[in-house]
């Protein structure tokens, strides 16, 4: 993820959330769930199979979290990527903020999922009950079916653009800014952290 106001500042959250370290340590109660995945197109760039239920969390550190949410609040947008290889049955959720576990104080939310079955790509975003939704259609990130696919979700100003091996699938209006107001004290970033109960993946 990057923002798109002056010179971008990348973040991997693959780094952000030690996701190497958790598929290779036994001990972790993460382990069994996520695998290194060695049939990605790019050997340059690690790949990760998570499967259900993942039992725990797998969450950014707090200190590269606040420096994304302090960047994102005087940005314009961002620009998040992924490559991913998704099942024709699954529905998961490839990157989310939440409140962290016992916060009462409403904070704003942010989902990326992705609905093989509808064949659909949803943004979520909002806070408290004041939650609201972007649907892109005909998303074709399963297309064909068992191959690595590139996603770029572009986000600049009040407006969303998703982009599928290069191809624009199309554009939907937002109802807030959200990215500027994450709290990251308040708040955790999650990888393949389901809203919905369901994140088994293959991401890269």
């Amino acid at each position: 993820m990057c923002d798109v106001s002056g010179v971008p500042q990348a973040y991997d959250m693959f780094m952000m959330t030690g996701v190497g370290q958790v598929a290779t340590d036994r001990h972790n109660p993460l382990f069994r769930a996520i695998k290194p995945d060695r049939t990605a197109p790019d050997d340059f760039f690690g790949a990760f199979k998570f499967r259900k239920p993942l039992r725990g969390d797998l969450i950014a550190s707090g200190e590269r979290f606040a420096s994304l949410a302090a960047d994102l609040a005087h940005s314009n947008g961002f620009v998040f990527t992924a490559t991913l290889k998704q099942f024709k049955k699954n529905q998961g959720t490839i990157v989310s903020i939440a409140p962290k576990n016992g916060r009462s104080l409403p904070v704003t939310r942010f989902a990326i999922v992705s609905n093989a079955k509808t064949d659909t790509l949803q943004l979520q975003y909002g806070s408290g009950s004041a939650m609201n939704s972007a649907t892109f259609q005909r998303a074709s990130i399963t297309d064909p079916p068992k191959t690595w696919n590139k996603v770029v979700l572009s986000v600049v100003g009040s407006s969303a653009t998703l982009y599928v091996n290069c191809a624009e699938i199309g554009t939907v209006r937002l109802e807030s800014l959200f990215y500027k107001t994450f709290d990251a004290s308040g708040s955790d970033l999650r990888l393949a952290n389901a809203v919905n109960g369901m994140q088994d993946y293959k991401v890269r």
